[in-house]
């Protein structure tokens, strides 16, 4: 893994968010997985919401949980 994204992984919530923000406002694009039928990735969240649609701020940054 690249020393910068091991960089931004270890930042607290609020920078993570902060840097999210900022590629998405400069690439104007967002990334999503799909799963072996096609379907957007969701995950089941023990919390509040029914599930969780995970996004991501480059393809790289995709890659690497699709790995």
């Amino acid at each position: 893994m690249k020393l910068i994204k091991r960089f931004i992984l270890n930042r607290p919530a609020e920078k993570r968010l902060a840097y999210f923000n900022g590629m998405v406002a400069t690439d104007e694009q967002v990334w999503l997985l799909r799963d072996e039928n096609g379907d957007l990735l969701l995950l089941d969240d023990d919390g509040d919401y029914p599930f969780l649609l995970p996004v991501w701020p480059s393809r790289s940054f995709a890659e690497m949980e699709s790995a």
